[in-house]
């Protein structure tokens, strides 16, 4: 007797392979409102506008995914974890371990509490989201294409919807195109329909990261993915088209090099990560068995990024703005490697092959797995040359690609079926109800922060609400790291506009202890610290020449430091010494920032620096 299809689907069966075909309920069935509810959420956060409000969505679905997993929780009395499971936990054990030698333990808090939530979700995706729910995640996610290009045209071009940068929308629009694949696999009245609205909307999407973006590393990925199922198809009818498929790729990237180099900025791409790479080797060097801990790459990287720069002279714009540091590795392993070490490096792999295991074993045999396989495979070539997983809308959709193509993976990777007492069972789905509560208060109040700061760019504000405006947003989110490096950004420029005796020096040492719990090595904020000691000073507080040389160490290359350090000189009459500073100063001149005015300014500054000094010397 022929095994029932599951309630939902269709089964089909042919010589080698058996497909889920996913069908709506029947016309008359009462709305489930979960699934919708699941669909909308997916759907809000990747199109969600700011990036704050895509993590509130992260946070609504795993809150919603834990309050319903705990119900099944505490009915079932038991809980099935398999493998990858048991790896993902592990890492982020270690992570939390790791915490106890971190440059940045508010950043390693974060990060654990994300990759928790992350696990959460990806469990109950696995073990407890009914068929219904992932059809409707799948078109929230393929629906979010429409809803991601209409923002992208309609909202200020220079924002990309809050997705940060072309590539990163670009990256986006990728993740979310294998989902459309259960709709174009959908059977019931409008199957047509959907096919060509799948159809329109992948063309749509293909279209706009080419045309519009343009990305380097979408480019990559959709090309790769061309490639493979162009030579599936064509070995599969004859091994002459097959070779001559191969050839044609071959011809095709040497062409794309020499006409397209620069508008997909490839030289600059390269170079960047070439600067990034090496110095994130002397990091592993520096630390090789246990890392620099969790979420300490952008408080530790400073320090090595200047310190072998002679290895690459060639490089001297790659994310090398005088006003900021980089804030990503651009390549996830090799960043988790330099946090976790290769202790952390190892769990990482075994993850990395048990989840590409499991989804090769379902990946002929369900529609819901074929997307997710397809898309888990985009976010890990995205994650070998970008950061998807650090943020808000990538990182939802890789998760969700995890769990799709590693459901229900047994026998292709262990699993284990965990019966709890009543009291455990009843405890552990507090917690879970628990955390999902506490996960939304945390996303709100996160984005209530960052609403704030974002206030403080508006034209003409007063210093003193900026500074108080950040001051409330610091408070709401005292983890947050760009709210803290703000905190003497803002300071600074109540000082400017008010004097020195506008704020008392109890203010500002509290400030500034708050910084160095959690942004220790930010350019800006030691900037602004060197100038306002500087000023009070003259110079002479014992801390100020310490922070210059954390400024000057952690990036050699932010040029304000020369100017501060000039202006330091000149205060102590130390001209030839000043003129030097500044003639150096201005060699790093040549890299750009997204601020242009700060750059404009830090040019001049420096110009005037070092004609002051040389009127002064002696003749």
């Amino acid at each position: 007797m022929a095994k029932p299809s599951r309630p939902g689907t269709t089964r089909r069966r042919s010589p080698n392979q058996s497909k889920e075909i996913p069908q709506p309920a029947a016309s008359g069935n009462r709305l489930p409102i979960l699934p919708v509810l699941f669909g909308l959420l997916t759907f809000s956060t990747v199109v969600g506008y700011p990036e704050e409000g895509r993590w509130i969505g992260f946070a609504a679905t795993v809150g919603l995914a834990a309050i319903d997993g705990a119900r099944h929780l505490y009915k079932d009395r038991s809980i099935t974890i398999d493998l990858l499971d048991m790896l993902l936990a592990a890492l982020i054990a270690f992570g939390a371990l790791s915490l106890l030698w971190s440059a940045n333990v508010n950043g390693g808090i974060q990060t654990v509490i994300i990759a928790g939530a992350c696990l959460l979700f990806a469990l109950y995706l696995k073990r407890y989201a009914p068929r219904a729910t992932t059809l409707a995640i799948a078109l929230g996610a393929g629906s979010a294409i429409v809803g991601s290009l209409v923002t992208n045209l309609w909202l200020p071009a220079a924002q990309w919807s809050g997705f940060g940068n072309s590539g990163y929308a670009a990256e986006a629009l990728i993740l979310c195109l294998p989902f459309l694949w259960p709709l174009w696999r959908l059977e019931w009245e409008f199957t047509a329909v959907t096919q060509i609205l799948a159809v329109v909307i992948a063309a749509a999407a293909i279209g706009y990261i080419v045309a519009f973006t343009p990305s380097a590393i979408g480019a990559f990925v959709l090309a790769s993915f061309a490639a493979i199922a162009s030579l599936h198809w064509a070995f599969r009818r004859s091994m002459l088209l097959g070779w001559g498929c191969a050839a044609l790729w071959l011809i095709i990237p040497p062409i794309v090099a020499w006409f397209g180099w620069e508008p997909l900025q490839l030289t600059e791409r390269i170079l960047v990560r070439a600067e990034l790479w090496l110095n994130a080797g002397f990091m592993i060097l520096d630390r090789p068995l246990f890392g620099h801990g969790a979420g300490s790459f952008i408080e530790v990287y400073p320090l090595f990024k200047e310190a072998h720069g002679d290895l690459l002279p060639f490089v001297n714009k790659a994310f090398e703005s005088y006003v900021t540091e980089a804030e990503a590795l651009h390549n996830e392993t090799l960043q988790l490697w330099t946090e976790l070490g290769t202790a952390g490096l190892l769990l990482l792999v075994a993850f990395y092959a048990t989840a590409l295991k499991a989804a090769a074993a379902r990946f002929r045999h369900d529609v819901f797995a074929q997307a997710g396989g397809a898309a888990l495979l985009a976010a890990l070539a995205e994650s070998f040359l970008e950061y998807p997983f650090q943020r808000a809308a990538t990182l939802f959709l890789a998760v969700i690609a995890l769990a799709f193509a590693t459901r229900d993976a047994a026998p292709a990777i262990p699993q284990w079926r965990l019966k709890l007492a009543r009291p455990v069972a009843a405890t552990t789905a507090s917690i879970a109800a628990v955390a999902a509560v506490l996960l939304l208060v945390a996303s709100y109040r996160q984005f209530e922060a960052e609403r704030r700061l974002d206030q403080t760019h508006a034209p003409g504000i007063d210093p003193v609400i900026a500074f108080n405006l950040t001051y409330e947003a610091h408070r709401l989110d005292p983890l947050d790291r760009r709210i803290r490096a703000a905190l003497p950004i803002m300071l600074d420029g109540v000082i400017r506009a008010r004097g020195l005796a506008a704020v008392p020096r109890a203010t500002v040492d509290q400030i500034y202890r708050d910084v160095d719990n959690g942004a220790r090595y930010n350019t800006s904020a030691l900037v602004a610290h060197a100038q306002y000691l500087l000023e009070a000073s003259g110079g002479d507080d014992p801390s100020f020449l310490t922070v210059l040389a954390d400024l000057k160490r952690g990036s050699s290359r932010v040029a304000a430091a020369y100017a501060i350090e000039a202006r330091y000189l000149i205060a102590h009459r130390r001209f030839a010494e000043a003129v030097a500073v500044a003639t150096t100063g201005q060699k790093y001149t040549d890299g750009v920032s997204s601020i242009p005015s700060a750059d404009a300014a830090i040019k001049a500054n420096l110009a005037a620096l070092r004609q002051l000094a040389e009127r002064n010397l002696p003749h």
